[in-house]
């Protein structure tokens, strides 16, 4: 059965002679729009997400009781 539908998926969308299809003007600033929006959500995701994360793991992690993070208010020396 499987076969037969993926027999199927082929013939009807992988086996064509003309593709009818328009792509008008616009179309290009959708694309350039829709990398700037990926560009700003990957720079929020690092901003607010990883480097939180980062600052916590190396307070977990610091030795001697010295701050490793600059700006640490533990009132360690």
């Amino acid at each position: 059965m499987i076969w037969f539908i993926w027999i199927v998926f082929c013939a009807v969308f992988l086996i064509h002679d003309q593709a009818f299809g328009y792509i008008d003007p616009g179309t290009g600033s959708v694309v350039f729009s829709a990398l700037g929006y990926i560009l700003a959500s990957a720079a929020a995701f690092l901003a607010l997400f990883i480097r939180p994360l980062k600052h916590l793991i190396s307070k977990l992690f610091k030795k001697d009781g010295t701050p490793s993070v600059k700006g640490d208010d533990s009132g360690q020396n």
